[in-house]
């Protein structure tokens, strides 16, 4: 019998999601007696729970009450706690399991290597997602243009390759951002870093920052997660706007709670690379000449879809900057500088 593996899944409303997420998991070739899925629902109101205990039968299910805190971060943290997997995946309702070897491929390396903290696999095409997450799906970890330069892909992480899986080392910040696809041992779990949330983007850091430096990267063909992720562009703004604002936001430094940050207006390089971008951006002739290579090597349309996206996230980015008290004191800080 193959090791345990807890899925985690947080749901709030996702009644028009969970059964397909929960059916891919049943279409695995993965011994299912193994694994136990944690629904934690911060409250639904449309039947979400109902749903997902129609497959008790066929799955070891159950609820984790998330009502009283309704956050995403809380509900893992609270479904962790209750986990008894040699191994854990958090799952958000909107994903699907891509290919029936995807929970085989991802526990093998983790198996087969002691020295690998978590098994990582990307995100595939798939049936039901909008022209924008198509574009996004480009990107092996649904990066969009703004996080291509915030962030490395996970290529570039890449210190060996095998057969069934390469080897990536996070031997420095920032690194890709792994952490909502990928399979983590349950015993280098550390819960109370964050206070009883799990920030699942953080977590690979933290291991990294502990020496568990070493990631198996799944790059077989087809093998991967399919991400809703979003309806389209206006969909996609939001989400970035909430990302920017809200607690699982890795854009601004905040060392109490988070691990990993993406933008810190302390560190001039980075903020220049930035500036340079949005400047690109807001021009539309970089980012255009980059989606008709892109779709001329691809041979595909939905690249050209780039620039309309690099400016949406980037303005998405513009607003909540302008929003935050640290930006007014890093140009303050920064006026002062040139006026000397």
């Amino acid at each position: 019998m193959p090791p345990r593996v807890s899925i985690i899944i947080p749901t709030l409303n996702e009644a028009h999601n969970i059964v397909a997420c929960l059916d891919s998991l049943c279409n695995q070739d993965f011994d299912l007696r193994a694994v136990e899925v944690l629904v934690a629902d911060g409250g639904s109101t449309d039947g979400t729970q109902e749903l997902a205990l129609r497959f008790a039968a066929r799955l070891n299910l159950q609820i984790v009450d998330n009502s009283e805190r309704g956050e995403a971060e809380w509900g893992k943290g609270l479904a962790l706690l209750q986990a008894h997997g040699e191994y854990f995946q958090c799952v958000d309702a909107d994903m699907r399991f891509g290919h029936p070897e995807l929970l085989t491929r991802l526990v093998a390396p983790l198996d087969a290597d002691q020295g690998l903290a978590g098994s990582t696999a990307p995100y595939v095409e798939g049936e039901g997602l909008s022209i924008t997450a198509r574009f996004l799906t480009f990107d092996p970890l649904q990066r969009d243009p703004l996080l291509e330069v915030l962030t490395p892909a996970a290529a570039d992480m890449v210190v060996q390759r095998a057969a069934e899986w390469s080897v990536m080392v996070f031997d420095r910040l920032p690194i890709p951002p792994v952490g909502g696809t990928t399979m983590f041992r349950r015993s280098q779990l550390n819960v109370s870093r964050w206070g009883g949330y799990f920030l699942e983007s953080d977590h690979p850091v933290s291991l990294a920052k502990r020496g568990h430096r070493r990631f198996a990267l799944i790059e077989s063909e087809g093998v991967g997660w399919i991400h809703l992720h979003c309806t389209g562009l206006l969909d996609l703004v939001r989400k970035r706007m909430r990302n920017v604002s809200g607690l699982s936001s890795s854009y601004f430094a905040a060392p109490d709670l988070r691990e990993v940050v993406w933008l810190d207006l302390e560190d001039t390089d980075a903020v220049r690379k930035l500036a340079g971008w949005m400047i690109g951006t807001h021009l539309i002739f970089p980012r255009l000449i980059e989606g008709l290579w892109q779709a001329l090597r691809l041979r595909r349309l939905e690249p050209l879809l780039r620039p309309v996206v690099a400016l949406a996230v980037a303005d998405a980015l513009l607003i909540q900057l302008l929003r935050s008290s640290r930006t007014r004191k890093f140009l303050r800080s920064a006026a002062r500088g040139v006026l000397r």
